[in-house]
């Protein structure tokens, strides 16, 4: 089974998930190719990893996948396709995209209280088209944390180069690597013309001297929200 997950919507997957878990638990073995962790930690009891067309390790599925995030580069916040082959097929291309502040200005090491953007540029090559800017954003380790799609612009299926900004609200995420996957989709065709998966890889830190509290030992949880509380 080759990727058939990343272009599925919802239902497909879900589907395609409970086939594969259904005929393993006959007797037979599945083969699964992907980068979609969280598919590989669910559905998998051994794992191989191959670089560069070579075997690099085989075992248990949480050690090697371990040893995978581990060998990636933990921190990408700037990225460009200009002269190399750009993701993506012949209706959009993805050009480049960037970890920038509130004041539009290129960052690396972004703090939860601050608000942060996710900026990328495309450019839509054919019209007659609809699509629409999509963001999933994911801990290092595969957990998909939320998705945001754009939709509110009247001008995203002209021809042409687009840039798109999501921004991420402070207090928002926790202290914690995460990974940024920048698509492109129109969803009346359920077709993706880019789905870049490891586009952007950061760390948000904590600031401890900013809490109003005494604690200062790691919060749990993927978010870390300022939730308004109401005592008598």
């Amino acid at each position: 089974i080759d990727e058939v997950l990343a272009v599925g919507d919802a239902e497909f997957q879900k589907k395609c998930l409970g086939r594969m878990k259904g005929i393993s638990e006959q007797g037979r073995t599945v083969l699964f190719v992907s980068h979609n962790i969280t598919a590989i930690n669910s559905l998998c009891t051994k794992c191989i990893y191959m670089e560069n067309g070579s075997l690099h390790s085989i075992g248990e599925t949480k050690k090697i996948v371990e040893g995978y995030l581990g060998s990636l580069n933990t921190v990408r916040t700037e990225v460009s396709w200009e002269n190399v082959q750009k993701p993506g097929d012949a209706i959009a291309v993805l050009h480049k995209a960037a970890l920038i502040g509130e004041n539009y200005d290129k960052i690396n090491n972004p703090y939860l209280h601050q608000k942060i953007g996710i900026e990328f540029t495309y450019e839509i090559l054919q019209g007659g088209h609809q699509p629409i800017p999509v963001i999933h954003v994911c801990t290092f380790n595969g957990d998909r944390v939320f998705t945001s799609i754009e939709g509110h612009s009247n001008k995203l299926f002209a021809v042409g180069k687009h840039k798109s900004i999501m921004w991420v609200p402070p207090n928002l995420l926790n202290a914690n690597t995460y990974v940024f996957e920048i698509a492109l989709y129109s969803f009346d065709t359920r077709t993706a013309h880019f789905y870049e998966q490891h586009a952007l890889v950061f760390e948000v830190m904590e600031d401890i001297n900013r809490r109003k509290i005494k604690y200062r030992e790691p919060f749990l949880g993927v978010v870390k929200p300022e939730m308004e509380w109401e005592s008598v």
